[in-house]
């Protein structure tokens, strides 16, 4: 998307106690990992299980536990596909949640360890799950992991869901298709997006709309340029701060009005850019110059994300 690589990420809201997530979680995932003891020993004398020295301690075993049970709701929840909109997300399916648990425990110990050993990572554990229930939970969830994200969260993220695949690719519910070729402009010179462009109006609120969307294009070649993408996060307290990212884009060759960025490394993911309409910097109609871009993509957790927005000079 627009202002990020597909990672859902969060804020850090004063109300949110981890003792109250601990307390209610504690016991689910005690029980949980009690039943599950003739498949995968926690406690066992294996000099490479990194839970064992986290364990011995008391207070860290339970906020051990806890956060698993945290991690795999909050995958579980992540992993299913919306209907209409990001409120109809069903509740989380007890056997998918305990397999998505078993999984990060066998085959995703260490990054799981030190995702809850790092304050940021388990921040956004904490957050993601205080979404559960709210009106716009998929909304809430991704505002959580904007705030929180950091390389913690990020080899966590492609332990469970690129290298393991422990978490259910979330299906093309068909809410952003593939645009007809006929919508499209019959022609484009990507020089166009060379410069400072800024996004002043979004479609998608997940991806599209966040304060100070600046984006810098230059082109490398004809029909090749790549952007740097900078975009800013509000916190709760009303603080902001600044991410950015550098995508490259190769323009299709048996269609001019569509722009891939495909072949990436985190999380797999390919974004398709489509251009509706644009008007070039010095138009004889003086129409200020303007590009209007829809999109689509897909990533190892989720197939078919989408939006648009439109990107002017000032």
């Amino acid at each position: 998307p627009f202002c990020s690589a597909f990672a859902p990420t969060s804020s850090r809201p004063a109300t949110i106690s981890p003792s109250r997530v601990i307390a209610s979680t504690r016991e689910s995932v005690i029980a949980y990992a009690s039943s599950s003891d003739n498949q995968l020993n926690l406690n066992n004398n294996n000099d490479n299980n990194p839970f064992q020295e986290l364990l011995a301690n008391n207070n860290l075993g339970k906020i051990a536990t806890s956060s698993l049970l945290a991690l795999t709701l909050t995958f579980s929840s992540l992993s299913l596909p919306t209907s209409t909109s990001p409120s109809t997300i069903p509740p989380a399916n007890a056997a998918d949640g305990a397999a998505i648990g078993l999984c990060l425990l066998k085959k995703c110990q260490l990054p799981l360890a030190k995702c809850i050993l790092n304050p940021n990572c388990l921040a956004n554990v904490i957050c993601i799950n205080t979404c559960n229930g709210k009106p716009d939970e998929t909304g809430c969830q991704i505002d959580c992991g904007n705030i929180f994200e950091n390389d913690v969260v990020g080899d966590f993220n492609k332990c469970a869901v690129s290298d393991m695949t422990c978490v259910p690719q979330r299906p093309d519910d068909g809410s952003y298709p593939v645009p007809p070729k006929e919508k499209l402009v019959k022609k484009f010179d990507t020089k166009l997006f060379n410069g400072r462009w800024y996004i002043t109006a979004g479609q998608n609120k997940l991806f599209d709309t966040f304060p100070c969307q600046v984006h810098f294009f230059t082109e490398t070649e004809k029909g090749k340029f790549f952007g740097k993408l900078n975009w800013r996060i509000q916190e709760p307290d009303g603080e902001f701060f600044t991410r950015d990212a550098l995508q490259k884009f190769v323009q299709d060759p048996k269609n001019p009005a569509h722009m891939i960025n495909h072949d990436n490394e985190y999380l797999h993911y390919k974004d398709d850019w489509y251009i509706v309409d644009y008007a070039e910097d010095g138009n004889k109609e003086g129409v200020p110059p303007f590009a209007f871009v829809y999109y689509r993509g897909e990533n190892d957790a989720w197939i078919g994300y989408g939006g648009g927005g439109g990107y002017t000079r000032g």
